[in-house]
């Protein structure tokens, strides 16, 4: 039964990435600018100006130096989880590489959860994602004084809503780089 559970929860989560194909493919921009944000994964226009601000679920970070981090989107966890999957080790090693290039820059790693749990347990599991996404970039040789880990626990949701899908895309690491 629990199979059965587990393989109700990929196909939610299928439809769910085809129904934003589908919805990123119809060109409307009535999104809200963080929903849409959270999904776009293509480089947007590149900016010389100064460091942008960055809202939840925002991953472009354009810097003064003409760097645009548009590959750098939150890393998603499953339930009751830090573990880091492959991809959040590969979007690591690249987050590392971009900070050898750039010595002065510093960031800020925040974990977040899905509404389940009380405060108190969802702080500490926000804070247990943002040190495993920090443990790492030190492993790779980033200097831990360059990475701040901080817990939002369900308190910043990047989607709103009381569902699986919701939940989903809620339970996360963001970065805020500052150049």
């Amino acid at each position: 039964m629990a199979r059965l559970v587990l393989c109700d929860r990929d196909m939610r989560m299928h439809v769910f990435v085809l129904l934003l194909a589908v919805m990123g493919g119809c060109g409307s921009s009535a999104k809200p600018k963080r929903f849409q944000a959270a999904f776009n994964r293509s480089p947007g226009p590149a900016s010389d100006a100064t460091p942008t601000e960055r809202s939840p679920g925002d991953v472009t970070v354009a810097t003064s130096t003409g760097d645009d981090l548009w590959w750098l989107e939150p890393i998603y966890f499953a339930f009751d989880s830090s573990e880091l999957t492959p991809h959040a080790r590969d979007t690591l090693v690249k987050l590392h590489q971009w900070m050898v290039q750039h010595p002065k820059a510093t960031v800020s790693i925040e974990g977040h959860c899905d509404e389940q749990g009380t405060t108190e347990y969802n702080i500490g599991l926000g804070q247990r994602r943002a040190q495993s996404l920090t443990d790492y970039l030190v492993r790779l040789g980033t200097d831990d004084k360059r990475v701040q880990p901080t817990s939002f626990g369900s308190e910043r949701p990047a989607v709103e809503g009381h569902d699986e899908v919701a939940w989903q895309r809620n339970r996360r690491g963001e970065f805020r780089v500052r150049p």
